[in-house]
């Protein structure tokens, strides 16, 4: 994503790619019926809505600065699986061996945006707002300095189910969409994610979490990433 000069109008919401971030966007539009800025996006909302809330960026240059972060992190295993996925269409050679640069990039914007010197002023995790939506969400209100409302959080997480996403990313486009398919619904995509997570999980977490925030990637009690 190229730089976005009113991104600075608004709070910041970062993410890695592949970590979740349409899922979350889409909730947050729904729970605050107010639109992201970002004019090409998947959307359950009316794209022509103007009324911004805040701003979605990757931050690939990890140059943008900005004092109002909302940063969503996920375990890096599952986000270069996903990504090698929807560049590739399956695990090739050429994309086993982008693994360790893939990792040192993660790594990078952990350390950009997590822990004590990061650049995050509030921090989500994927894995946690999976397990307990509620516990994460709380934050995400608290950041956008809004009241937290149990029932408009369920009617909303009711709305957004992956199937929905992919269904509004084929229709907003006219050939499928790269990033949000039907082979991420399928049975074989989460088994090939295990064995992936067997081949490789490894190497990559050994590369892409940095000691001082091996914290953040502690292990859950409850809940798995879809």
């Amino acid at each position: 994503m190229a730089y976005e000069p009113r991104m600075s109008e608004y709070p910041l919401f970062i993410s890695y790619p592949r970590s979740g971030s349409h899922w979350m966007n889409c909730l947050m539009e729904l729970y605050f019926d107010r639109p992201r800025l970002r004019e090409e996006r998947v959307t359950l909302m009316p794209a022509d809505r103007t009324d911004w809330m805040w701003f979605h960026d990757h931050d690939l240059d990890l140059d943008i600065e900005h004092n109002n972060v909302l940063y969503l992190y996920r375990d890096p295993v599952d986000v270069i699986y996903s990504l090698l996925m929807a560049e590739q269409g399956k695990i090739k050679k050429k994309g086993i061996q982008q693994i360790p640069e893939l990792a040192q990039g993660m790594a990078d914007h952990f350390r950009r945006y997590l822990g004590p010197d990061g650049m995050a002023k509030a921090v989500i995790r994927y894995e946690l707002c999976k397990a307990d939506l509620p516990s994460q969400f709380k934050i995400i209100t608290e950041f956008y300095g809004q009241s937290f409302d149990q029932s408009r959080l369920d009617w909303a997480a009711d709305q957004v189910s992956k199937d929905k996403l992919v269904k509004e990313a084929s229709l907003r486009k006219k050939k499928p969409d790269q990033y949000m398919n039907d082979k991420m619904l399928s049975e074989k995509y989460s088994k090939n994610r295990k064995q992936f997570r067997i081949d490789h999980g490894d190497q990559i977490t050994s590369i892409a979490i940095p000691t001082e925030l091996e914290s953040y990637f502690a292990p859950i009690s409850t809940g798995q990433p879809v």
